[in-house]
């Protein structure tokens, strides 16, 4: 049976650009792949799936994310865009979930490309997957977590002092995961009908304003077989993110090429 906060997200979305239709699954390996594969049999674009718990939930870079019963919000909402499109849907999702977190007073920053801090920990995370088949449009799909009612002791070791969430500091957390899921579906729309009409370079002057660490910030940059140090100087209108060396040559690394800025 489902819970009765997911008829609430179901009325709320009906009708609008992203979350109608929805399902709820108890449990799924991953709601991206549920998503995906529902768009594949026809589903329409605006389609969303959450789960009250992912058994193999996913980061970028084959990373796990821990995604225990009830504790936090999963969702993936499958899209139908142009092509063009596909390279700003990671950054639709951190803006989404970063406005939705503002919108009930809490500081989120995004740190690039798609993590959601609060005073500096990760809250949240999107994994966005596209699959191209030629034609005159993608289907991809936008993955989002969000950490909600755990304490510190319910995070992995290995996210000790990294990982928050909205119960740890001070968010609201009355109704559980309905009202964030309603609220980040909510946000989401406009940003993709913003995307659609406005393009990629507008939605990214909304993910600069979010985002303070992606110019002036010492980083490492990690990736397959190249790790250096730079300081960030910003973003161009494509997502990569630019940092500059030592030896002032300035480098533009891409959300493809699977790699990410740790601050030093």
């Amino acid at each position: 049976m489902e819970p009765a906060w997911v008829s609430a997200v179901r009325s709320e979305c009906r009708g609008g650009p992203v979350g109608d239709p929805l399902r709820f699954f108890a449990s799924l390996p991953s709601t991206n792949d549920s998503a995906r594969d529902w768009l594949a049999t026809g589903g329409p674009s605006g389609l969303a799936v959450l789960a009250g718990e992912q058994t193999a939930g996913r980061g970028r870079r084959g990373r796990s994310w821990a995604s225990p019963p009830g504790a936090g919000l999963y969702l993936s909402v499958g899209l139908v865009l142009p092509p063009a499109l596909a390279t700003y849907l990671t950054f639709v999702g951190a803006v989404a979930i970063a406005e939705a977190l503002r919108g009930r007073g809490l500081v989120a920053e995004i740190r690039w490309p798609n993590d959601v801090e609060v005073g500096g920990r990760k809250i949240a995370g999107v994994l966005a997957e596209t699959r191209v088949d030629g034609g005159p449009r993608i289907h991809g799909v936008v993955g989002m977590g969000l950490n909600v009612s755990q304490l510190e002791t319910d995070f992995p070791a290995e996210l000790a002092g990294r990982a928050t969430s909205l119960r740890l500091e001070g968010g609201d957390v009355v109704g559980g995961n309905g009202p964030w899921a309603a609220r980040v579906l909510t946000a989401l729309g406009v940003l993709v009908g913003e995307l659609e009409s406005l393009g990629g370079p507008a939605l990214l002057d909304r993910w600069r304003a979010l985002s303070p660490s992606q110019r002036g910030t010492a980083v490492v940059i990690e990736g397959d077989g190249d790790s250096f140090a730079g300081v960030t100087r910003g973003i161009d209108d494509e997502g990569a993110l630019r940092v500059e060396r030592p030896d002032g040559r300035v480098t533009s690394v891409r959300v493809g090429e699977l790699r990410r800025a740790r601050r030093t």
